[in-house]
């Protein structure tokens, strides 16, 4: 099987300490949402995070499990399903704080931004109503937000999956599929 980098190259370091220095924010992130729930009335179901946790949880220990313990890790795999798995923690933890900080009862900034949206000559309310006003457009615009998370998922099977599995060929080669 092809390796797409020596683990100990100064590339693939550099990269990896990116990669954990991006864990500095996450874990900022998830210090505020526990210092939120815990000096707040708020509170999240444990069976909302369970299929996102899994999920996660997944693509980092396998991520960490090729690092730490695999003779020659592959590091293509630990990329793309380390930085993955750190993209699906983001809105996890995100999610729940937009409400703390909605309930922070700060001053809000419509006012401002409508009148960046008048110098800018948009007009959001005729969006909205035409959107609205039209049933097959509003339903094609749902579904076409709905896809924004498949490729978080789709994506890094495609591109680790077959490393993973051992079916991986040289993507340059004209005999590799699409």
């Amino acid at each position: 099987m092809r390796r797409c980098g020596d683990i100990q190259q100064p590339e693939v370091q550099a990269a990896w300490r990116l990669y954990c220095c991006n864990w500095v924010m996450l874990g900022a992130m998830s210090l505020t949402l526990a210092a939120a729930l815990i000096l707040t009335d708020f509170s999240i179901v444990p069976a909302s995070a369970l299929k996102p946790a899994a999920i996660i949880a997944a693509y980092l220990a396998y991520t960490y499990y090729s690092r730490l313990w695999q003779k020659k890790p592959d590091t293509r795999v630990i990329f793309i399903l380390g930085a993955t798995g750190q993209m699906l923690l983001i809105p996890v933890l995100m999610t729940p704080l937009t409400y703390v900080a909605a309930a922070a009862h700060l001053p809000l900034q419509d006012v401002a931004l409508n009148a960046l949206d008048h110098a800018l000559g948009l007009d959001w309310t005729a969006y909205f109503n035409f959107i609205y006003g039209h049933y097959a457009l509003l339903y094609v615009a749902t579904l076409a937000y709905s896809m924004i998370g498949w490729p978080v998922l789709a994506c890094p099977s495609r591109w680790a999956g077959p490393a993973v599995t051992g079916g991986y060929r040289n993507s340059h080669s004209p005999s590799a599929s699409p």
